[in-house]
């Protein structure tokens, strides 16, 4: 099994192509995490959607928090 994590900005519409292109064609990836800055990202509505594991991080998130997510996406993957 492949567990992939994947950060987006932008509109996240690479993300959304990876995962059909990859699910269609794949049958042992795993997406595992999503991240993303942009709280309006289409990719992060995909992405629950989905039942990917869905992060925002902002140029405010608290520094201890990071913490959080590194371990979360160490588990992820």
């Amino acid at each position: 099994m492949i567990k992939t994590a994947f950060f987006a900005s932008g509109r996240g519409s690479n993300l959304m192509n990876l995962y059909n292109f990859l699910s269609k064609n794949f049958d042992n990836v795993k997406f595992a995490a999503f991240y993303t800055d942009n709280i309006n990202c289409q990719a992060l509505t995909f992405a629950r959607e989905k039942k990917i594991n869905s992060y925002i991080i902002t140029k405010n998130y608290p520094k201890e928090n990071f913490e959080i997510v590194n371990e979360n996406l160490t588990k992820s993957l």
